[in-house]
């Protein structure tokens, strides 16, 4: 009788199996099979409950030889571990979809990438339990279409903070330019900080799986939210300085400019007196061709002195800052990638049971 192998039909339909007849009682002890559970011996169609089942008397699994019977336990080794939730001893081959004690979801309702979203979902704000690398990555797919429209808010946020920057039929507002781009930073770690919560519980959960502390996902977390309000103080200094040398420029620009147009005019209004009209169009065509070049060349200087001002020997703790925020940011991109690819660690560990390799 133990040399036998079923396959049982679990909640998506599907088989599951082979397993012996030890195995089968296992999985009825840990919850993860039921008298009513559909069981077919391998090889054979014919699938009937498992209280039909020749070697299930009184809802027991019977194992043994001849006149030899007995109640098989739960298998041997180590077991699947405890509910991470209210800590009742599992038992058995696999770990139930849930725990038998509390009712908690252990796994997802099946092994399809959906499933492991929804059940991502639902624990987007728990560390309870542990995350299979499918999970995670099907927590990242879901999260796709909430990225986008926190991207959206952001983008408004921030169009709205530098609304009053640039008004029509006004000349640029240098104050308000200073004013305004350490709000922006501060607007940016704010929302960079919320949209960082269910990742915290996500990475939690996948260290967990591989037998690490949420400590870690917290540590990923703080450096990128401390690059992030870098942001602030490099704003501020970027609004102060940058701030000068634009409207600085800008003032010569326009000096210099409103010169050239008023001589311009003035040589062209003369030619026009004296009948020289073809010399009038010359003249406006090379104004109008100059101010072109002039208006190049003003961006050109603003980029070089801008350019600088910030990679100058008197600002080369700005460069060091903005050098170890751009490290440590590709640092925790590139810990959320991997953490993405380990696998789990076998068997049960303090943080719950593992789905993947149940009895390690």
């Amino acid at each position: 009788m133990g040399s036998a192998q079923y396959y049982y039909l679990n909640d998506s339909n599907k088989p599951e199996g082979p397993f012996t007849i030890e195995q089968m009682a296992a999985l009825m002890l840990s919850g993860a099979v039921t008298q009513e559970t559909k069981v077919a011996l391998a090889g054979d169609a014919n699938w009937k409950p498992l209280s039909e089942q020749p070697w299930v008397q009184n809802g027991q699994v019977m194992t043994g030889a001849g006149d030899s019977v007995g109640f098989a336990r739960g298998g041997v080794g180590v077991e699947p571990g405890c509910c991470p939730k209210c800590s009742h001893e599992l038992t058995g081959w696999s770990v139930p979809n849930r725990c038998p004690s509390c009712g908690y979801r252990l796994r997802p309702a099946s092994d399809s990438f959906w499933a492991n979203m929804l059940h991502a979902g639902r624990r987007m704000f728990s560390l309870r339990g542990r995350a299979t690398r499918k999970e995670y990555w099907a927590f990242c797919v879901g999260m796709i279409p909430v990225t986008c429209l926190w991207i959206y808010f952001l983008a408004i946020g921030v169009v709205l903070i530098c609304a009053d920057i640039f008004q029509a039929e006004t000349a640029f507002d240098a104050d308000k330019f200073i004013q305004v781009f350490p709000d922006v930073g501060i607007f940016l770690t704010v929302m960079f900080a919320l949209y960082s919560i269910p990742w915290f519980f996500l990475y939690g959960r996948r260290f967990h799986d591989m037998g690490l502390s949420a400590w870690w996902s917290a540590l990923i977390l703080a450096v990128s939210i401390g690059c992030t309000y870098l942001v602030v103080p490099m704003m501020q200094d970027f609004a102060e300085k940058g701030g000068k040398v634009i409207v600085s420029l800008s003032e010569t620009y326009v000096q210099n400019e409103t010169a050239s147009a008023e001589a311009a005019a003035r040589l062209a209004a003369d030619a026009r007196e004296r009948g020289e009209e073809a010399l009038a169009r010359e003249i406006e065509n090379k104004r109008r061709l100059n101010a072109t070049l002039a208006e190049k060349m003003l961006e050109k200087e603003m980029e070089a002195q801008m350019m600088q001002m910030y990679t100058g020997s008197d600002n080369s703790s700005f460069m060091v800052m903005y050098g170890l925020g751009n490290i440590f940011s590709a640092l925790a991109a590139l810990a959320s990638l991997v953490i993405g690819f380990i696998d789990s660690k076998r068997g049960p560990n303090k943080y719950g049971p593992c789905i993947k390799y149940p009895r390690g």
